[in-house]
């Protein structure tokens, strides 16, 4: 009977270790399972952000008119959902972001295709619609939100090229 205990001690012992970690692992999938069902957002936190987008004092008369910053929200949103032909999943075309920031001349330039942008729903991997296969409702990002998500650390030129333009147009990136 000793024999069989020393031996059921052994084998604990040894896979202690596995056993806690397949827990933490498994408790880690188990809140992103989770959080496929709820949404961070809140009504209070959308109608916040929707005032603060809509409260912008922009002066049309220099710089982008009214249509062309249209244009140009677009055209993110499209470079945002960019499909490079026979993906399930598109990409980001950063090209096209780099030359719609390379247009942005004056300050005010972001501020206009940041409010012409609004909040659109995103899932990540690009514009959303308002719920997910599993229920999940999206959370609504403003362009600022949309840029940091689809741009990554290694995207050093446009990042710094991005940075400047919104930090100076007086909203923070």
């Amino acid at each position: 009977m000793n024999k069989y205990k020393s031996y059921i001690k052994r084998s604990l012992s040894k896979s202690f270790p596995w056993k806690l970690f397949l827990i933490v692992v498994g408790l880690i999938y188990l809140k992103r399972i989770l959080s496929f069902f709820k949404s961070s957002e809140t009504s209070e936190d959308i109608k916040t952000r929707e005032d603060s987008i809509s409260s912008l004092q922009l002066d049309y008369t220099f710089g982008l008119n009214e249509q062309k910053s249209k244009q140009l929200a677009y055209n993110l949103l499209d470079a945002f959902n960019y499909n490079t032909g026979g993906m399930i999943l598109g990409g980001t075309d950063k090209s096209s972001i780099t030359a719609v920031f390379n247009q942005l001349d004056h300050p005010e330039d972001y501020k206009k295709i940041y409010k012409e942008f609004g909040l659109q729903r995103y899932n990540g991997q690009g514009l959303a619609d308002e719920t997910n296969i599993l229920g999940k409702v999206y959370d609504r990002l403003d362009l600022t939100g949309w840029i940091r998500a689809e741009l990554d650390f290694f995207d050093f030129t446009l990042n710094s090229l991005v940075k400047e333009k919104i930090t100076n147009s007086g909203l923070t990136y």
